[in-house]
């Protein structure tokens, strides 16, 4: 995020544990969530992309899976995202 603050938080589950993203960004529109995992995916803001390739959040998305996790996004326009990732414990 530009402005604002990011915070991480755990949660240690009995059979996981959960990693907790949070930002106070621009927050990411409801129509534009269920694409955010594929590569090659930016999403412009005030006719502007940010820097990158579009890879990091498919190559998260692809490396929690092989782990058999699952990793997820809570958003809200104007408010930032909660980006949510679960991990089994071994």
């Amino acid at each position: 995020t530009d402005e604002g603050s990011i915070s991480v938080d755990l949660i240690s589950q009995k059979k996981s544990i959960v990693v907790l993203v949070k930002d106070t960004g621009i927050g990411i529109n409801e129509a534009h969530v269920a694409t955010i995992f594929e590569p090659f995916k930016q999403l412009e803001h005030k006719n502007k992309t940010r820097e990158g390739a579009g890879l990091g959040l498919s190559i998260c998305k692809q490396l929690i899976e092989l782990h058999q996790g699952r990793l997820w996004i809570d958003s809200k326009l104007g408010k930032g995202s909660v980006f949510s990732f679960e991990l089994p414990k071994s």
